[in-house]
């Protein structure tokens, strides 16, 4: 349940982000269209007379200092998602962090009770296999014994 919140809260703060960036590419389009605009009323204010070229300009002015304006609105909104952003991404890589520690800790103590399951399974097994090998010990030994005393010699 908490990564299904973690999950729409990082889709909403993803989705505020790129509403904000969109809002500033748009604006940029329009600005940079009000450059291109500019450029080509430079070049037919060169024959209108000064009077209306200072007109138009300090209407132009106008018209930046608002996009300006709109353009430090958009940008606190832009850093306030950021800091909002990295605030939730931070919490949730903290919590995701803290889960995954308990995790590798159960599949730790699980690897370790199985190594030690492993262990004593070969432990009983090589405890098995000293008591044949002793057994075998004997056996030899035994035969050598009676080799040596005469018992065992061929009758040829």
């Amino acid at each position: 349940m908490a990564e299904a919140e973690e999950v729409l809260t990082d889709m909403s703060e993803r989705e505020i982000w790129r509403s904000h960036l969109q809002r500033v590419e748009d604006l940029m389009k329009v600005r940079f269209d009000h450059i291109d605009k500019i450029l080509k009323g430079i070049k037919t204010d060169m024959a209108t007379p000064p009077e209306e070229r200072i007109t138009r300009l300090e209407a132009q002015m106008e018209q930046n200092t608002a996009g300006i304006r709109d353009l430090i609105v958009i940008a606190r909104a832009s850093v306030e998602a950021a800091q909002s952003l990295e605030r939730t991404l931070g919490s949730s890589l903290e919590s995701s962090l803290t889960a995954f520690r308990e995790e590798a800790e159960k599949d730790r103590k699980a690897l370790h009770a199985e190594l030690a399951s492993y262990a004593k399974a070969a432990e009983e097994r090589s405890k098995d296999q000293d008591e044949r090998m002793n057994a075998l010990i004997q056996i030899v030994d035994e035969l050598i014994r009676h080799r040596r005393n005469g018992n065992g010699k061929d009758k040829a």
